[in-house]
């Protein structure tokens, strides 16, 4: 194999990205809400990133959580310790259900960590 290919081997498949929401620190750490993602390629990063970079230029609020909500759910594959923010249920994982189970700024922060590999503003500060 040339120098410049990076292979994995299958037993090394990347771990899933974990996100921990935060404003939960008053919770136990294993009752945090907390979210897994896919690992991003380079290609569908560049495709997030610019639904992140263009949120400001959208016309509406509307439009800017459809984005955010479009960027997240495909890259989901797990959530735990998840409710229904309307009902107060706990809320199977079901990628469909996202906009149910976080509010704006969540989503946002979701979108964000996903793009940086998991380090939120949060983590960046201790």
């Amino acid at each position: 194999m040339p120098h410049n290919e990076i292979a994995l081997e299958p037993s090394k498949k990347r771990r899933p990205l974990k996100v921990v929401l935060s404003g939960y620190e008053d919770l136990p750490e294993d009752q945090r809400p907390a979210f897994e993602f896919k690992r991003l390629s380079f290609r569908k990063f560049r495709d997030v990133a610019s639904i992140y970079d263009g949120l400001a230029a959208n016309k509406s609020a509307g439009e800017a959580l459809t984005k955010i909500a479009g960027a997240l759910k495909p890259n989901l594959l797990s959530w735990s310790n998840v409710v229904n923010i309307d009902t107060g249920d706990a809320e199977p994982f079901n990628p469909e259900k996202l906009e149910d189970v976080v509010d704006m700024g969540e989503g946002k922060e979701l979108l964000k960590a996903l793009m940086t590999g998991g380090v939120t503003e949060e983590a960046r500060k201790n």
